[in-house]
């Protein structure tokens, strides 16, 4: 085992922690996003501006997926 200092193990956690952090939000965040997008809409058609109305509502459903998709 390396003799480091605890500051650098702590920096290196920190490090790897916000690579693993925008790993799997890059993976999953798009589908999560889509998936709310389709349950707000119902599976109408939508546009820009009807996205823009209905981005408070959105965003309720995407922090209700992330809560339910918790490991």
């Amino acid at each position: 085992m390396l003799k480091l200092k605890l500051h650098w193990w702590i920096l290196i956690g920190i490090l790897a922690g916000a690579a693993v952090g925008t790993g799997f939000n890059a993976t999953y965040y798009p589908e999560i996003a889509s998936q709310a997008r389709e349950t707000v809409f119902e599976g109408q058609p939508y546009d820009a501006a009807r996205e823009a109305a209905a981005m408070k509502k959105i965003q309720q459903e995407e922090q209700r997926l992330f809560r339910a998709n918790r490991w």
